[in-house]
């Protein structure tokens, strides 16, 4: 038997987020909460693509690009992820480029876009 009554459903927002302790994503308003900690093959698998993708954009001389891993990524109003791996594009000089992902200091312009999710960490709904 099917009921007609309306499903209350709470939606958050980045101010409801940035209160929030532990391990959690924003989903269009829905609060998700992160899995604990990722397995050790899920973490290699992470750290392998994202060496990749960083040998690769190092051999570009052009290279405008960073790669991060867990890095909370602001969509809008309404979402937030963590992508396990991310590529952050355009804003950053080639030089500064180079730096930061050599590590050897920090860059002092600001940040550059996210982009992608390369490898998601299992999740759940609050």
């Amino acid at each position: 038997m099917s009921s007609n009554a309306v499903r209350y459903s709470p939606s958050y927002t980045i101010a409801d987020y940035a209160l929030w302790e532990g391990d959690w994503e924003l989903w269009n308003g829905v609060a998700v909460c992160m899995s604990p900690a990722p397995t050790p093959m899920h973490q290699l698998v992470a750290t392998n693509i994202a060496a990749e993708i960083r040998d690769q954009l190092r051999r570009n001389p052009d290279c405008r690009c960073l790669v991060l891993a867990e890095t909370d990524w602001q969509i809008d109003n309404a979402t937030v992820v963590r992508p396990d791996v991310s590529r952050i594009v355009s804003w950053f000089r080639h030089a500064e480029c180079q730096q930061a992902a050599d590590g050897d200091g920090a860059t002092d312009g600001e940040e550059g876009d996210l982009e992608g999710d390369v490898v998601h960490g299992e999740s759940q709904q609050r």
